[in-house]
């Protein structure tokens, strides 16, 4: 037996398989807004839905918005928030649907 072929065989009866650490992900929304402050509703509705959030910044000018204009107005702010904890990246198919569900709430 070849010295790398004795040498994979005793480590791999002796040492167990690495199994990697499930992914971990950040919960990141941006938000679009024609007014310049968090809407209390807003932030209401999105902490009923997605939890609780633990941080949520200023609203900033976004005069890349041109293509959204027509549909919310100009000009347009944009504000990050994220929320508290991290989860799997499963979440991520059923968290967008509920998303556009709430969204056509609003």
């Amino acid at each position: 037996m070849a010295p790398e072929t004795a040498l994979s065989t005793y480590f791999s009866s002796v040492v167990s398989p690495v199994t990697p650490p499930d992914p971990a992900c950040k919960r990141v929304l941006a938000v679009l807004s024609p007014s310049s402050e968090w809407a209390p509703s807003l932030v209401s509705a999105l902490e009923e839905n997605f939890g609780n959030i633990d941080y949520r910044g200023p609203f900033l000018p976004f005069p890349e918005g041109a293509y959204y204009a027509g549909e919310m107005g100009a000009p347009l702010w944009r504000g990050w928030l994220s929320f508290r904890g991290v989860v799997g990246p499963g979440f991520l198919p059923e968290w967008t649907q509920r998303f556009r569900e709430l969204e056509a709430t609003l």
